[in-house]
């Protein structure tokens, strides 16, 4: 929830930082964080990815169609 609240209206990508996602989320930990993102990526829910040369995070939901399965 909290890296959808980062969205803007009509996109599917954000970038904000683990401290901001860990702040908007309540968790004090920002490695939680990576690795709550990360395991998210592995269900399919989200696409993680370096972006430029600064490195930073871009964070892409994926809604599914078939919640079913």
């Amino acid at each position: 929830m909290s890296l959808f609240s980062f969205l803007e209206k009509g996109t599917s990508t954000t970038c904000p930082s683990l401290e901001l996602l860990a702040e908007r989320a309540q968790i004090k930990d920002k490695t939680r964080v990576s690795k709550l993102t990360t395991s998210l990526a592995g269900k399919g829910w989200l696409k993680k990815k370096r972006k430029g040369f600064t490195g930073c995070k871009e964070y892409a939901l994926i809604v599914s169609t078939n919640l079913d399965s």
